[in-house]
């Protein structure tokens, strides 16, 4: 008998004999193909097609009374009910309420009867089987309030009327959770929580997280919790002989590491590594598990299901995280992250900012803190994120001596475009490829997740069309479908990464000379840059007022960022550089807790610097002109501090194409003075950089405001030049709400102008 022929019908008058060498060999298969591998099938058998096959013949040989072992992976997968596969909606019935006839035709006009159809059997005495007092009620006390008799319930489970609108579907909807007593929790198998698609539970801002979600749960009565959304790859952990077992989100395949772990263990956090004491960026970790890049692991954790092998996934979050906290784990290789109240919008903004200091964050998870383990998607958990990464289509893999390069596209792209293409038998919009990577990530058809820095609706050859700016490819996502174009724009939007009405030439097509692609790259870090300094300046204005030291005291550094250089230049010293025509800039970066604020300082042309105008050396008739950075990780102190750091193409502060350079210019530590909304006071403390500088907000010469730093001639503190309560009126006046009143050996005082507190 074949594989593909085994059913409970056709082992009934099978041999004891053959049963059982039909057994073994579909252990064979198993063994040899898919245990531990990632094959999707063989000689024309999937997993699936073994797992049905060994369920039978296991079923079989229990009617005969024969023993049957679990001893590999097989047995697990074949007895092991996965609940946790259950779509999480069904469809049963499409319309099951709708409004019919002339209600529906013409509109809802006073004293006409409304028809309403409710497509469920009746019993024998005409009662709706589908249809008691939580339906029928509810419908009425909405359609007829005043209980004017105007309701007309009719049944036609044949089919819909002419003319209907639908009021309600029949949907299943899965209970949370997976019962003990009809399966047990399997490491390697279940679904994986996530907050809802995105949109509905996926922020780019905590106002708008407020607004959507968080404000509506903490009105409900929900304790919620917030924690860094690491920017890594979210593993399932598990000890097996004392060791740690792990999957990967969108794989199947176990890795076992050697490191200590406790067995009866079952816990979830995001996968990172160090090396040399640097964390690797995320685009890096598939080369760390390929055995490429040789680094150390490490987990952040999060959440924990089971323990002492019983399953805790439905208590609490609160109570989970408390079991976490108390794990004995290894503190080199483990870090369970904190979670922080968030109780109201204020209290939201903070937890968020605490969580984007974090130097591997990507922004904030937030989850109910009395919710239980949601196995799939779930509205008990939202998060924010700080990058913006595209879920698309795989259409072409493209082989390259150094790696892949990834064709992409959306669904359902609008005809407007004229960059859509035809993939097995749907139209896509093509956004063209992506940049290289080493590791075999997808395959065709496949949903990549691609980190981008901008989406386009620009043109090509005078016709519209959308595509991407600086496309890394990140990994794959096996769990959703690509973004539709519709919804790609409005995340990007959201995003602050979509830009409208832009000729860059012809980016969307692949085939350019080598001259039109240098021009696009070009034009696309220029892009990139625009809108990095919008989202840093929008950034600024919102959280100016949060960015200082409650001592008053932090530390400093001063760079020069050199750009576009290519590899020869990066290796030559500033003394060179400065004999060269290449972008330069000043990087002046400041800490505040467990982050950075910094000014972009723009040095002018490279002749400038070359002839000694440049911060430390700006006499008290001249400024400078910046603009603001995001938020920055404190590691950039130290950056350049023991020699020039050289980053590559693509690499942080390098434009695509070319290489950047970053040379200390000086450190040593600042305080703050007065801060207000367009004024800005700090107290360098290094040995180039002293005394007092100013950024202000200033008009310059018809070009409308910009930021100007400078070293006034008077370096007496403002704080001793002006009075509180004079300045409290002026901002009030000007319908400004912040002041930090500070000045050098005092801690600064943080000023609520409308409240006067």
């Amino acid at each position: 008998m074949r594989i593909h022929e085994i059913s409970p019908e056709t082992l009934q008058d099978v041999p004891d004999d053959e049963v059982l060498n039909l057994h073994h060999r579909v252990h064979q298969l198993w063994g040899l193909h898919f245990e531990g591998n990632t094959e999707e099938s063989v000689g024309g058998l999937t997993r699936e097609d073994l797992v049905n096959a060994h369920r039978f013949l296991v079923e079989e040989m229990r009617r005969r009374g024969m023993h049957h072992n679990e001893h590999d992976g097989l047995d697990r997968a074949g007895l092991a009910l996965d609940l946790s596969a259950l779509p999480e909606k069904l469809l049963v019935i499409d319309g099951l309420v709708a409004i019919v006839g002339s209600t529906a035709a013409e509109g809802y006009r006073d004293g006409h009867d409304v028809d309403v159809l409710l497509r469920a059997e009746r019993d024998d005495r005409g009662h709706f089987l589908i249809g008691s007092d939580n339906v029928l009620l509810p419908l009425r006390k909405a359609l007829d309030p005043e209980k004017r008799g105007l309701l007309h319930f009719i049944d036609n489970p044949q089919g819909p009327h002419a003319e209907s609108v639908a009021l309600y579907d029949l949907v299943l909807l899965r209970r949370p959770g997976l019962p003990a007593h009809l399966a047990r929790l399997d490491p390697r198998r279940y679904q994986v929580m996530k907050p809802s698609m995105s949109g509905y539970t996926e922020f780019f801002s905590t106002g708008e997280l407020w607004d959507a979600w968080a404000k509506r749960k903490l009105a409900q009565g929900h304790k919620l919790l917030g924690s860094p959304k690491i920017d890594g790859f979210r593993t399932v952990l598990w000890g097996k002989d004392g060791k740690l077992h792990a999957r990967f989100e969108d794989s199947d395949r176990v890795r076992t590491f050697g490191i200590r772990f406790p067995d009866g263990v079952v816990l979830e956090g995001e996968f990172t590594a160090r090396r040399g004491g640097e964390w690797l960026a995320r685009t890096q970790l598939a080369g760390v598990l390929a055995g490429r890049i040789e680094a150390e692991p490490h987990w952040w954790l999060y959440d924990l299901l089971v323990v002492d092998g019983a399953e805790v996934h439905t208590e609490p979050f609160e109570d989970r995280y408390t079991r976490l906290r108390a794990l004995d784990l290894a503190e080199r290789h483990f870090t369970v992250l904190e979670q922080r109240p968030v109780t109201d919008k204020e209290g939201l903004e903070i937890v968020g900012y605490w969580a984007a200091s974090h130097e591997l964050s990507e922004g904030l998870f937030v989850r109910q803190a009395d919710a239980p383990y949601h196995f799939g998607s779930t509205d008990t958990a939202a998060k924010l994120k700080t990058v913006f990464e595209i879920k698309c289509i795989v259409l072409d893999v493209i082989q390259r001596k150094n790696g892949h390069v990834y064709r992409c596209g959306l669904r359902e792209p609008s005809e407007r475009y004229s960059n859509v293409t035809e993939f097995e038998g749907h139209k896509y919009l093509d956004l063209g490829n992506t940049f290289v990577t080493r590791d075999d990530l997808a395959k065709v058809g496949d949903t990549l997740n691609v980190r981008i820095e901008e989406l386009i609706d620009g043109e090509v050859d005078g016709r519209p069309a959308l595509f991407w700016g600086k496309p890394t490819p990140v990994g794959p996502d096996k769990s959703r479908p690509a973004y539709t174009v519709a919804q790609a724009i409005d995340l990007a939007k959201r995003g602050r990464v979509y830009k409208r009405e832009v000729r860059i030439g012809e980016l969307a097509n692949q085939r350019v000379g080598e001259s039109a692609k240098k021009r696009v790259s070009e034009l696309a870090d220029q892009l990139r840059e625009d809108t990095r300094e919008e989202r840093a300046a929008a950034f600024w204005r919102e959280h100016w007022h949060e960015s200082f030291p409650a001592s008053g005291r932090g530390e400093f550094v001063y760079h020069h960022h050199w750009r576009g250089l290519s590899e020869d230049e990066a290796k030559l010293d500033e003394a060179a550089l400065l004999q060269t025509d290449n972008s330069v800039h000043g990087d002046l970066r400041c800490s505040f807790g467990k982050a950075l604020w910094g000014l972009t300082v723009f040095l002018g042309r490279v002749a400038d610097l070359r002839g000694g105008r440049d911060l430390p050396t700006l006499p008290p008739d001249d400024k400078l002109q910046g603009t603001f950075k995001l938020h920055q990780p404190t590691a950039w102190l130290t950056v350049a501090r023991r020699g020039p750091y050289v980053s590559a193409p693509g690499g942080v502060g390098s434009a695509s194409r070319s290489w950047a350079k970053f040379f200390e210019v000086d450190h040593g530590t600042y305080e703050v003075g007065v801060w207000r909304e367009h004024f800005f006071e700090i107290f360098l403390r290094g040995s180039m950089l002293k005394g007092r500088y100013l950024i202000q907000y200033a008009p310059v010469g018809g070009r409308g405001r910009v930021w100007l730093i400078s070293k006034p001639e008077d370096q007496r503190p403002y704080a001793e030049t002006h009075e509180l309560e004079d300045v409290v009126a002026e901002l009030r006046r000007k319908g400004q709400q912040w002041l930090i009143w500070g000045k050098p050996g005092e801690r600064p005082r943080r000023v609520d102008v409308e409240r006067g507190a």
